[in-house]
C-alpha cells in the first residue's frame, strides 16, 4: 500500500510551526521581563518622591506609571513632577525625561504642564533655551486660568523678556493673576499704579494691592508698606507700623527688612536697644544679598544713619563674619558709603576668603577677588600663600591661622511685636 506523499511535509509544517511559536514566546517573555524590569527601576526612582509607606510609595509609582503609559494627561503630568524632584546617581535631576512626560501631558492640555514646560524653556532646563517658547507655552496655560503662568506671562511683557514689550498685555495678566489672590502680581500690580507705569497714577488703588499682596505673605510688598509708612509715603508716618511691616517682611528672609530691623535693635530707634539683636538680623540681611549688590546705603540720605549702618558692618566683618567681610570689601571697592580704596578691598575680600565656615560666602568672595586681580587691585599670592618678595608674614590679605570665635547668636530671635493675626493686624 503505498504512503501518502503529503505526510512528511504536513509534519515538517508542523514542527516548522511549533519552533515560530516557541520563539514567539520567548521573545514575548524576554520583552514582557525587560517591560516589567524597566517599570521596576522606574518605580525605584520614583517612589522616594512619594509619601507613605515602602510598598504604598511603589504601588503608587506603579500606578502613575501604568495611567501615565496609557496617555492619562493627569499621570503624565504627575510623572514630570516627581522626576523633577527625582535624582540621578549623579544626583542631578531627571530634566529629560521630567520635560519629556510634562510635554506628552502639556500637548493634551493639561494646564500645569504647559506651565512647567514653559519654565523648562525659559530656564533651558533639559531643552534649549528659548524665551519665545517659553511664552508660547505660558500663554497656553495662562488662557486656561493657570495664576503663576498668568504672571510670568506678564512679566515677560512688562519686561520684553524674549517677546515685544507691551504694558497693556501685562497689564491685563496682571490683572487676571491678582483677581485669583496671586501676591506676587498683586505687588507687581500695585506698582504701576504707585508709579504710573502703563497706567494712571492711583495711589490708593496701589495701597490696597500692597496690603493684598502682604496679607497674601509678599516679602517685597511688606518691605514696601514699612519703607512707606517709615517715610509718610502715601500713609501716615508711623514708625510702629513700620516696625511691625519689617518684622513680618524679615522672618520672610527679606535682607533690606531684616537690615533695617537690626539697626533698630542697634540704635534704640523704635525698639529696645540691643547689640545681640542687632547682630543677629544685619548679619541674617548680609548673608541675604550677594556681596555683587550695593543697594545698603542708596536710598539712606541720613548722614549719621549712613555712618551707623557702615560701623556696624566694620565691626561685624572685624568679628570675622564672612559675609560682612564680603560687604565691606565691595563698598571699597565701588567707594559705598565708605572712600574707594580697590587694596582695601582685597584685603577685606580675602580674609572672607580664607575661611571656611561659610562655603557660600566663600564663593562670592573667591569670585570678587578673581575680578579685582583680572582690573590689577591687591598684590596675588601663590598656592603657599606668599607675597611676591617671598616673605610669608601677615601682609595685606592674610589672616592669622586660627579665625577668631564668632559670638553665640541666638537661634530664634524674640519678636518686638506679636500681631495675633500675623499680617491681618498691620493695617
Amino acid at each position: 500500500m503505498m504512503q501518502r506523499a503529503d505526510t512528511p511535509n504536513a509534519s515538517e509544517r508542523k514542527e516548522r510551526f511549533l519552533h515560530i511559536c516557541v520563539v514567539l514566546a520567548l521573545v514575548c517573555t524576554f520583552l514582557f521581563t525587560v517591560f516589567c524590569f524597566h517599570f521596576f527601576v522606574e518605580c525605584t526612582r520614583l517612589a522616594p518622591q512619594i509619601s507613605g509607606g515602602c510598598l504604598e510609595r511603589f504601588d503608587a509609582a506603579f500606578r502613575c506609571l501604568l495611567a501615565a503609559s496609557w496617555g492619562d494627561a493627569e499621570a503624565q503630568a504627575r510623572l514630570g513632577e516627581l522626576y523633577a524632584k527625582g535624582k540621578n546617581y549623579d544626583f542631578r535631576p531627571y530634566e529629560e525625561k521630567s520635560l519629556a512626560w510634562y510635554r506628552k501631558a502639556a500637548e493634551q492640555g493639561h494646564a500645569g504642564a504647559q506651565f512647567a514646560v514653559g519654565e523648562a524653556c525659559r530656564n533651558g532646563s533639559g531643552t534649549e533655551l528659548d524665551r519665545v517658547a517659553a511664552a508660547d507655552w505660558y500663554r497656553k496655560a495662562a488662557a486656561q486660568g493657570h495664576a503663576e503662568a498668568q504672571y510670568r506671562l506678564a512679566l515677560m511683557y512688562h519686561d520684553g523678556n524674549g517677546i515685544p514689550r507691551d504694558k497693556d498685555e501685562a497689564l491685563r495678566w496682571y490683572r487676571k493673576a491678582a483677581e485669583q489672590g496671586h501676591a506676587k502680581a498683586q505687588y507687581r500690580l500695585a506698582l504701576m499704579y504707585h508709579d504710573g507705569d502703563g497706567v494712571p497714577r492711583d495711589k490708593a488703588e496701589a495701597i490696597h494691592l500692597f496690603r493684598m499682596a502682604a496679607e497674601g505673605g509678599d516679602a517685597e510688598a511688606l518691605w514696601r508698606l514699612g519703607k512707606m509708612y517709615e517715610k509718610g509715603d502715601c500713609l501716615p508716618q508711623d514708625r510702629e507700623k513700620a516696625l511691625r511691616f519689617f518684622q513680618e517682611a524679615a522672618r520672610r528672609l527679606h535682607g533690606g527688612a531684616q537690615f533695617a530691623l537690626g539697626m533698630a535693635y542697634a540704635l534704640g530707634d523704635g525698639l529696645p536697644q540691643s547689640d545681640r539683636w542687632a547682630l543677629y538680623w544685619i548679619n541674617s540681611a548680609l548673608e541675604m544679598r550677594t556681596a555683587l549688590q550695593h543697594t545698603y546705603f542708596a536710598d539712606i540720605e541720613d548722614a549719621r544713619l549712613r555712618a551707623e549702618m557702615v560701623s556696624w558692618v566694620r565691626r561685624m566683618a572685624e568679628l570675622g563674619y564672612a559675609s560682612a567681610q564680603i560687604i565691606l570689601g565691595s563698598m571699597y571697592a565701588c567707594g559705598d558709603g565708605v572712600p574707594q580704596d580697590k587694596n582695601e578691598a582685597v584685603l577685606w575680600l580675602r580674609k572672607a576668603r580664607d575661611q571656611t565656615r561659610d562655603n557660600l560666602a566663600d564663593d562670592r568672595a573667591r569670585a570678587l577677588l578673581a575680578m579685582s586681580a583680572l582690573e590689577g587691585y591687591g598684590l596675588p599670592q601663590d598656592k603657599a600663600g606668599q607675597q611676591p618678595d617671598g616673605t610669608s608674614g601677615p601682609g595685606p590679605g592674610r589672616l592669622p591661622s586660627a579665625a577668631p570665635e564668632l559670638p553665640r547668636l541666638p537661634d530664634v530671635p524674640e519678636a518686638p511685636y506679636s500681631p495675633s493675626a500675623g499680617t491681618q493686624n498691620l493695617h
